[in-house]
């Protein structure tokens, strides 16, 4: 399931559309499933907190 990216300024939510990012959205929500935390999330995936709930959104 891809990710959700939001737009800062207008609060705007919309699908992620890049390969990569669906593939790191994936890899996140299946980290999350195994309990691993955002940081240690973020930290694997070299992205921000803040993009990993991003990548959760649903």
């Amino acid at each position: 399931m891809p990710g959700k990216n939001r737009d800062r300024v207008t609060g705007a939510v919309s699908d992620v559309v890049k390969p990569k990012t669906n593939a790191d959205a994936a890899r996140a929500q299946e980290m999350r499933k195994e309990g691993n935390s955002l940081a240690t999330i973020a930290k694997a995936l070299k992205v921000s907190e803040s993009r990993v709930r991003e990548y959760l959104m649903k």
